[in-house]
Protein backbone atom coordinates (compact mmCIF):
# COMPACT_ATOMS: atom_id res chain seq x y z
CA UNK A 1 0.00 0.00 0.00
CA UNK A 2 1.47 3.42 -1.27
CA UNK A 3 0.83 6.60 1.21
CA UNK A 4 1.73 9.64 -0.01
CA UNK A 5 2.84 12.16 2.54
CA UNK A 6 2.15 16.09 2.26
CA UNK A 7 3.76 18.52 4.50
CA UNK A 8 1.37 21.15 4.81
CA UNK A 9 2.37 25.21 5.01
CA UNK A 10 1.99 27.50 8.11
CA UNK A 11 -1.28 29.18 7.76
CA UNK A 12 -0.73 32.95 6.22
CA UNK A 13 -1.64 35.47 8.80
CA UNK A 14 -3.28 38.18 6.90
CA UNK A 15 -2.17 37.44 3.36
CA UNK A 16 -4.18 37.33 0.58
CA UNK A 17 -1.83 35.31 -1.82
CA UNK A 18 -3.30 31.65 -1.66
CA UNK A 19 -0.37 29.58 -0.34
CA UNK A 20 -1.55 26.22 -1.68
CA UNK A 21 0.01 27.63 -5.60
CA UNK A 22 3.44 26.94 -3.81
CA UNK A 23 5.68 23.45 -4.29
CA UNK A 24 4.73 21.41 -1.52
CA UNK A 25 7.14 18.71 0.46
CA UNK A 26 6.14 15.30 -0.32
CA UNK A 27 7.44 11.61 0.54
CA UNK A 28 5.66 8.97 -1.28
CA UNK A 29 6.25 5.71 1.40
CA UNK A 30 5.32 2.02 0.60
CA UNK A 31 3.32 0.02 3.45
CA UNK A 32 3.30 0.91 7.33
CA UNK A 33 5.93 2.15 9.79
CA UNK A 34 8.86 0.89 9.09
CA UNK A 35 8.18 2.91 5.38
CA UNK A 36 10.18 2.33 2.53
CA UNK A 37 11.01 5.89 0.99
CA UNK A 38 9.84 5.30 -2.77
CA UNK A 39 9.53 8.83 -3.93
CA UNK A 40 10.34 12.20 -2.09
CA UNK A 41 10.66 15.77 -3.27
CA UNK A 42 9.07 18.85 -3.83
CA UNK A 43 5.86 19.38 -6.27
CA UNK A 44 2.72 21.54 -6.98
CA UNK A 45 -0.41 19.99 -6.01
CA UNK A 46 -1.08 18.54 -9.72
CA UNK A 47 1.75 17.20 -10.19
CA UNK A 48 2.10 15.07 -6.59
CA UNK A 49 2.21 11.56 -7.50
CA UNK A 50 -0.93 9.36 -7.12
CA UNK A 51 -0.94 6.82 -4.10
CA UNK A 52 -3.49 4.64 -2.02
CA UNK A 53 -3.44 6.52 1.06
CA UNK A 54 -2.92 10.36 1.68
CA UNK A 55 -1.59 12.14 4.71
CA UNK A 56 -1.54 16.18 4.92
CA UNK A 57 0.55 16.91 7.58
CA UNK A 58 -0.41 20.57 9.36
CA UNK A 59 2.35 22.87 10.49
CA UNK A 60 3.07 22.97 14.22
CA UNK A 61 2.13 26.59 14.56
CA UNK A 62 -1.78 25.85 13.28
CA UNK A 63 -2.72 22.97 15.84
CA UNK A 64 -3.43 23.35 19.55
CA UNK A 65 -3.55 20.19 21.30
CA UNK A 66 -4.33 20.16 24.63
CA UNK A 67 -4.58 16.63 27.10
CA UNK A 68 -7.21 16.49 30.08
CA UNK A 69 -8.45 13.80 32.49
CA UNK A 70 -11.89 15.28 33.92
CA UNK A 71 -14.47 12.58 35.31
CA UNK A 72 -17.19 14.75 34.68
CA UNK A 73 -16.78 13.97 30.86
CA UNK A 74 -17.04 10.46 31.18
CA UNK A 75 -20.18 9.79 30.09
CA UNK A 76 -20.49 12.20 27.22
CA UNK A 77 -20.13 12.11 23.82
CA UNK A 78 -20.89 13.66 20.42
CA UNK A 79 -22.51 17.10 20.25
CA UNK A 80 -22.94 17.12 24.02
CA UNK A 81 -19.31 16.80 24.41
CA UNK A 82 -18.65 19.43 22.11
CA UNK A 83 -21.29 22.35 23.84
CA UNK A 84 -19.20 21.54 26.94
CA UNK A 85 -15.78 22.46 25.42
CA UNK A 86 -16.06 25.87 25.63
CA UNK A 87 -16.38 26.49 28.99
CA UNK A 88 -13.63 23.59 29.66
CA UNK A 89 -11.29 24.78 27.73
CA UNK A 90 -11.90 28.88 28.33
CA UNK A 91 -8.21 29.00 30.33
CA UNK A 92 -6.26 27.47 26.75
CA UNK A 93 -8.58 28.88 24.05
CA UNK A 94 -9.47 32.35 22.83
CA UNK A 95 -12.22 32.62 20.28
CA UNK A 96 -13.32 29.02 20.46
CA UNK A 97 -15.85 29.43 17.99
CA UNK A 98 -13.63 30.00 15.35
CA UNK A 99 -11.82 26.77 15.74
CA UNK A 100 -12.41 23.34 14.52
CA UNK A 101 -11.94 20.51 17.99
CA UNK A 102 -11.04 16.97 17.15
CA UNK A 103 -11.08 14.72 20.30
CA UNK A 104 -9.14 11.84 21.10
CA UNK A 105 -10.60 9.48 24.05
CA UNK A 106 -8.70 6.87 26.09
CA UNK A 107 -10.73 3.65 25.28
CA UNK A 108 -9.66 2.55 28.90
CA UNK A 109 -10.43 5.45 30.68
CA UNK A 110 -13.01 7.18 28.88
CA UNK A 111 -12.40 10.76 31.15
CA UNK A 112 -8.76 10.90 29.94
CA UNK A 113 -9.09 12.97 26.56
CA UNK A 114 -7.01 15.19 23.91
CA UNK A 115 -8.38 18.04 22.17
CA UNK A 116 -6.76 19.03 18.56
CA UNK A 117 -7.82 22.66 17.74
CA UNK A 118 -7.46 24.08 14.23
CA UNK A 119 -8.39 27.41 12.65
CA UNK A 120 -11.51 26.37 10.84
CA UNK A 121 -11.47 28.44 7.72
CA UNK A 122 -7.94 27.28 7.13
CA UNK A 123 -9.08 23.27 7.34
CA UNK A 124 -11.99 23.91 5.19
CA UNK A 125 -9.52 25.69 2.78
CA UNK A 126 -7.30 22.61 3.00
CA UNK A 127 -9.89 19.73 2.36
CA UNK A 128 -11.67 22.41 -0.65
CA UNK A 129 -7.55 22.70 -2.22
CA UNK A 130 -7.06 19.04 -1.71
CA UNK A 131 -10.97 17.82 -2.92
CA UNK A 132 -9.86 17.48 -6.39
CA UNK A 133 -6.38 15.76 -5.91
CA UNK A 134 -7.53 13.20 -3.52
CA UNK A 135 -10.32 10.92 -5.64
CA UNK A 136 -9.73 8.15 -4.12
CA UNK A 137 -8.40 6.75 -1.07
CA UNK A 138 -8.42 7.60 2.74
CA UNK A 139 -7.49 11.30 3.39
CA UNK A 140 -5.77 11.74 6.67
CA UNK A 141 -4.91 15.21 8.44
CA UNK A 142 -2.65 14.77 11.00
CA UNK A 143 -0.90 17.54 13.40
CA UNK A 144 2.82 17.73 12.93
CA UNK A 145 3.93 17.44 16.52
CA UNK A 146 3.02 13.94 16.61
CA UNK A 147 6.25 13.36 14.45
CA UNK A 148 8.42 14.05 17.22
CA UNK A 149 9.23 12.15 20.52
CA UNK A 150 7.54 13.44 23.60
CA UNK A 151 10.11 15.74 25.38
CA UNK A 152 11.50 17.16 22.14
CA UNK A 153 11.31 20.29 20.26
CA UNK A 154 11.18 21.18 16.91
CA UNK A 155 12.36 24.14 15.91
CA UNK A 156 9.77 26.63 14.00
CA UNK A 157 10.87 30.04 13.02
CA UNK A 158 14.15 31.92 13.00
CA UNK A 159 13.91 35.37 14.51
CA UNK A 160 14.84 38.02 12.73
CA UNK A 161 16.06 40.18 15.55
CA UNK A 162 17.23 40.59 19.00
CA UNK A 163 13.53 41.38 20.07
CA UNK A 164 11.83 38.39 18.38
CA UNK A 165 11.90 35.14 19.83
CA UNK A 166 12.77 31.80 17.79
CA UNK A 167 9.69 29.75 18.86
CA UNK A 168 9.76 25.50 19.01
CA UNK A 169 7.18 23.11 18.85
CA UNK A 170 7.62 21.15 22.66
CA UNK A 171 5.89 17.78 22.92
CA UNK A 172 5.17 17.68 26.44
CA UNK A 173 2.63 14.69 26.50
CA UNK A 174 1.51 12.05 24.52
CA UNK A 175 -1.37 14.68 23.31
CA UNK A 176 0.03 17.57 25.10
CA UNK A 177 2.04 20.49 22.68
CA UNK A 178 3.05 23.71 23.51
CA UNK A 179 5.03 26.94 21.85
CA UNK A 180 7.82 27.95 23.14
CA UNK A 181 10.10 30.75 22.69
CA UNK A 182 13.72 29.30 22.42
CA UNK A 183 15.34 32.76 23.00
CA UNK A 184 13.57 33.28 26.66
CA UNK A 185 16.21 31.71 29.01
CA UNK A 186 14.02 32.11 31.86
CA UNK A 187 10.98 30.37 30.80
CA UNK A 188 12.92 27.42 29.24
CA UNK A 189 14.49 26.97 32.64
CA UNK A 190 11.41 27.35 34.64
CA UNK A 191 9.91 24.72 32.40
CA UNK A 192 13.07 22.30 32.35
CA UNK A 193 13.52 22.46 28.68
CA UNK A 194 16.83 22.67 27.21
CA UNK A 195 18.36 23.22 23.50
CA UNK A 196 19.65 19.89 23.28
CA UNK A 197 16.32 18.61 22.77
CA UNK A 198 15.55 19.91 19.56
CA UNK A 199 15.25 17.80 16.50
CA UNK A 200 17.28 18.78 13.87
CA UNK A 201 16.22 15.89 11.24
CA UNK A 202 13.05 17.31 8.66
CA UNK A 203 9.45 16.79 9.49
CA UNK A 204 9.29 14.33 6.35
CA UNK A 205 12.13 11.96 7.71
CA UNK A 206 10.38 11.81 11.30
CA UNK A 207 7.74 9.72 9.63
CA UNK A 208 8.79 6.55 11.77
CA UNK A 209 7.84 8.42 14.87
CA UNK A 210 4.58 8.33 14.19
CA UNK A 211 2.53 5.69 16.39
CA UNK A 212 -0.90 4.84 17.70
CA UNK A 213 -2.64 6.88 19.05
CA UNK A 214 -3.00 9.82 17.22
CA UNK A 215 -5.51 12.62 16.57
CA UNK A 216 -7.04 12.57 12.82
CA UNK A 217 -8.38 16.10 12.78
CA UNK A 218 -10.66 15.41 10.20
CA UNK A 219 -13.82 14.66 12.53
CA UNK A 220 -17.64 15.71 12.84
CA UNK A 221 -18.32 18.14 10.10
CA UNK A 222 -14.65 17.46 8.45
CA UNK A 223 -15.21 13.66 8.09
CA UNK A 224 -15.84 13.99 4.66
CA UNK A 225 -13.08 15.03 2.74
CA UNK A 226 -14.97 16.62 -0.30
CA UNK A 227 -15.53 20.51 0.52
CA UNK A 228 -16.24 21.69 -2.54
CA UNK A 229 -19.15 21.49 -4.74
CA UNK A 230 -19.48 17.74 -4.63
CA UNK A 231 -20.03 18.03 -1.10
CA UNK A 232 -22.51 20.43 -1.58
CA UNK A 233 -24.01 18.05 -3.88
CA UNK A 234 -24.02 15.55 -0.99
CA UNK A 235 -25.65 17.55 1.12
CA UNK A 236 -28.25 19.26 -0.84
CA UNK A 237 -28.95 16.05 -3.49
CA UNK A 238 -31.75 14.45 -1.61
CA UNK A 239 -33.28 17.66 -1.60
CA UNK A 240 -33.55 18.24 -5.31
CA UNK A 241 -34.17 14.74 -5.90
CA UNK A 242 -37.14 15.33 -3.92
CA UNK A 243 -38.01 18.25 -5.65
CA UNK A 244 -37.80 17.20 -8.96
CA UNK A 245 -39.91 14.21 -7.93
CA UNK A 246 -42.60 16.31 -6.97
CA UNK A 247 -42.14 18.93 -9.92
CA UNK A 248 -42.85 15.63 -12.20
CA UNK A 249 -45.84 14.65 -10.28
CA UNK A 250 -47.24 17.72 -10.45
CA UNK A 251 -46.44 17.93 -14.42
CA UNK A 252 -48.24 14.69 -14.45
CA UNK A 253 -51.13 15.20 -12.53
CA UNK A 254 -51.80 18.53 -14.46
CA UNK A 255 -51.32 16.95 -18.07
CA UNK A 256 -53.98 13.99 -16.56
CA UNK A 257 -56.49 16.64 -15.84
CA UNK A 258 -55.87 18.04 -18.56
CA UNK A 259 -56.53 15.27 -20.59
CA UNK A 260 -59.46 14.16 -18.57
CA UNK A 261 -61.14 17.95 -19.32
CA UNK A 262 -60.56 17.23 -23.09
CA UNK A 263 -62.59 14.07 -22.18
CA UNK A 264 -65.28 15.23 -20.69
CA UNK A 265 -65.48 18.44 -23.56
CA UNK A 266 -65.57 15.34 -25.88
CA UNK A 267 -68.34 13.27 -24.26
CA UNK A 268 -70.43 16.58 -24.23
CA UNK A 269 -70.27 17.69 -27.89
CA UNK A 270 -71.14 14.08 -28.77
CA UNK A 271 -74.16 14.39 -26.52
CA UNK A 272 -75.23 17.79 -27.62
CA UNK A 273 -74.66 16.47 -31.06
CA UNK A 274 -77.46 13.35 -30.50
CA UNK A 275 -80.03 16.16 -29.19
CA UNK A 276 -79.17 18.01 -32.22
CA UNK A 277 -79.57 15.01 -34.58
CA UNK A 278 -83.08 14.29 -33.00
CA UNK A 279 -83.55 17.92 -33.59
CA UNK A 280 -82.72 18.46 -37.32
CA UNK A 281 -82.38 14.20 -38.38
CA UNK A 282 -80.14 15.83 -41.78
CA UNK A 283 -77.72 17.15 -39.54
CA UNK A 284 -73.87 15.97 -40.10
CA UNK A 285 -72.42 14.16 -37.21
CA UNK A 286 -69.09 16.31 -37.34
CA UNK A 287 -70.53 19.98 -37.12
CA UNK A 288 -70.90 21.86 -33.56
CA UNK A 289 -74.54 21.47 -32.92
CA UNK A 290 -74.58 24.85 -31.08
CA UNK A 291 -73.43 26.91 -34.07
CA UNK A 292 -75.17 24.71 -36.09
CA UNK A 293 -78.84 25.41 -34.61
CA UNK A 294 -77.27 29.05 -33.82
CA UNK A 295 -76.66 29.65 -37.82
CA UNK A 296 -80.54 28.01 -38.78
CA UNK A 297 -81.49 30.61 -36.56
CA UNK A 298 -79.87 33.24 -38.11
CA UNK A 299 -80.74 32.04 -41.48
CA UNK A 300 -84.74 31.61 -40.08
CA UNK A 301 -84.87 35.26 -38.84
CA UNK A 302 -83.30 36.96 -42.39
CA UNK A 303 -85.71 34.40 -44.40
CA UNK A 304 -88.81 33.88 -43.00
CA UNK A 305 -88.53 36.56 -39.70
CA UNK A 306 -92.03 37.00 -39.99
CA UNK A 307 -92.73 33.30 -39.43
CA UNK A 308 -91.69 32.59 -35.58
CA UNK A 309 -93.38 28.85 -35.86
CA UNK A 310 -91.19 27.36 -38.12
CA UNK A 311 -89.67 23.86 -36.89
CA UNK A 312 -85.90 25.80 -37.13
CA UNK A 313 -86.54 29.08 -35.28
CA UNK A 314 -88.63 27.01 -32.33
CA UNK A 315 -85.19 24.66 -32.55
CA UNK A 316 -83.42 27.55 -32.19
CA UNK A 317 -84.97 29.35 -29.36
CA UNK A 318 -84.72 25.89 -27.39
CA UNK A 319 -80.98 26.12 -28.10
CA UNK A 320 -80.60 29.52 -26.40
CA UNK A 321 -83.40 28.95 -23.17
CA UNK A 322 -81.60 25.60 -22.71
CA UNK A 323 -77.49 26.87 -23.01
CA UNK A 324 -77.16 26.70 -19.01
CA UNK A 325 -78.60 22.91 -19.06
CA UNK A 326 -77.11 19.66 -19.47
CA UNK A 327 -76.16 18.14 -23.00
CA UNK A 328 -79.25 15.41 -21.91
CA UNK A 329 -81.65 17.56 -20.53
CA UNK A 330 -84.39 17.14 -23.13
CA UNK A 331 -85.64 13.74 -23.61
CA UNK A 332 -88.44 14.25 -26.01
CA UNK A 333 -89.46 17.07 -28.62
CA UNK A 334 -92.71 16.98 -30.63
CA UNK A 335 -93.61 19.62 -33.29
CA UNK A 336 -97.14 20.24 -34.36
CA UNK A 337 -99.30 22.92 -35.82
CA UNK A 338 -96.64 25.92 -35.30
CA UNK A 339 -96.36 24.49 -31.67
CA UNK A 340 -93.10 22.68 -30.08
CA UNK A 341 -93.52 20.84 -26.92
CA UNK A 342 -90.32 19.54 -24.88
CA UNK A 343 -90.27 17.34 -22.27
CA UNK A 344 -87.02 18.05 -19.86
CA UNK A 345 -85.93 15.27 -17.27
CA UNK A 346 -86.27 15.60 -13.50
CA UNK A 347 -83.85 17.98 -11.95
CA UNK A 348 -83.37 20.59 -14.28
CA UNK A 349 -83.17 24.26 -13.06
CA UNK A 350 -86.53 24.86 -14.44
CA UNK A 351 -86.30 28.54 -12.86
CA UNK A 352 -82.73 29.02 -14.60
CA UNK A 353 -84.56 28.12 -17.85
CA UNK A 354 -87.15 30.12 -17.21
CA UNK A 355 -85.03 33.19 -16.98
CA UNK A 356 -83.03 32.23 -20.52
CA UNK A 357 -86.31 32.15 -21.72
CA UNK A 358 -87.28 35.40 -20.69
CA UNK A 359 -83.75 37.07 -21.57
CA UNK A 360 -83.95 35.51 -25.06
CA UNK A 361 -87.81 36.57 -25.67
CA UNK A 362 -89.15 33.46 -26.10
CA UNK A 363 -92.40 31.96 -24.46
CA UNK A 364 -92.58 29.26 -22.14
CA UNK A 365 -95.57 27.52 -21.49
CA UNK A 366 -96.22 24.67 -18.95
CA UNK A 367 -98.42 21.60 -20.37
CA UNK A 368 -98.50 19.91 -17.49
CA UNK A 369 -96.14 16.38 -17.06
CA UNK A 370 -92.43 18.11 -17.08
CA UNK A 371 -93.56 19.20 -20.84
CA UNK A 372 -93.26 22.51 -21.73
CA UNK A 373 -94.45 24.53 -25.22
CA UNK A 374 -92.08 27.10 -26.77
CA UNK A 375 -93.41 29.74 -28.65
Amino acid sequence: MTILWIELPERPRGEEEDIFNQPLNFSLTHNHSPYHTLQKGTAYIDELPVSQETVLITHPRDVLIIEKTVEALKSLSGQRLLQTLPSLLEDEVMYFDKNHVAIWRDTYNPAHMAFALIDRVWLRHILSTFNEFVQRGPLKIIPASYFQEVGSLVQISESRSVQQFSWACYRELAHQTLLVPLNDPAYLKQNNIEHTQILNTSLLDRLHLLTDPYIDLRQFEFVDKHLGWRAQWIRWRSVIVLFFISLIIETVGVNLYWVSLLYQEHQLLNEERNIAQKVIPQLPKDIDPYLALRHEWQVANQSASTNDKDFVVLCAKLSHIMVHQPADAVSKINYHHGLLEVTLKPGINIDMVKQDAQSNHVILNNVGGGTWQIK
